[in-house]
């Protein structure tokens, strides 16, 4: 192991560190788990989980250099847990009657993904479009539609919606009051990761 260069070292192979470090792997990163107790580990009782490693051991996959520098450059000032109201966040122009809000992003330490907030006013939407990146959507308030090339869909507040990337979609408030959801998306700095295979 000496002499090798890692993209993340996770400290503890439990529930936590164990689904780090495969998540990490999932994104193509090369990953060292460090644990001290012999594996597989031991049931504990918290919620009925279990610390034991994962049946799939390969969790190291050698991304470009490229994006280790990124994510380094990324992480490096994050320091701390960061709290404050969306509202603290400037509502920038996304359309004809749509705001979005960034709210976590580079600016806050997040290296691979950005939580937007989008409001959209009684009787507008935002575009129909499609692009690269997908989307994960979840309803805050409002009603709403989400139109797609299969036909519309209601949301309400709780609706969670999943967009993949390339998809036709738009986002129209269908009530009486602001429709505003939460857009999770990757960093344009993603395009063109792929998947690991399986």
């Amino acid at each position: 192991m000496a002499g090798q260069d890692w993209d993340a070292i996770v400290v503890g192979a439990g529930v936590g560190g164990a689904a780090a470090a495969y998540y990490l792997g999932q994104m193509g990163l090369k990953v060292l788990v460090v644990e001290k107790a012999r594996l597989p580990l031991p049931r504990f009782g918290c919620l009925g989980n279990e610390r034991r490693r994962s049946d799939d051991q390969e969790w190291s996959v050698i991304l470009h250099r490229s994006s280790r520098r990124h994510i380094e450059s990324q992480t490096k000032e994050v320091s701390m847990i960061r709290v404050r109201d969306f509202r603290e966040v400037e509502a920038e122009p996304a359309g004809d009657g749509v705001t979005m809000r960034l709210v976590i992003g580079p600016g806050e330490g997040a290296p691979f993904f950005n939580m937007r907030v989008f409001e959209v006013q009684p009787g507008h939407a935002s575009p129909y479009h499609n692009h690269w990146w997908e989307h994960e959507v979840f309803v805050l308030s409002g009603e709403g539609v989400v139109k797609t090339e299969q036909g519309n869909t209601p949301i309400h507040h709780g609706s969670t919606v999943f967009v993949p990337g390339g998809e036709m979609h738009q986002f129209q408030n269908a009530g009486e009051g602001v429709l505003r959801f939460l857009c999770l998306v990757p960093q344009d700095w993603l395009q063109g990761t792929k998947k690991p295979a399986a």
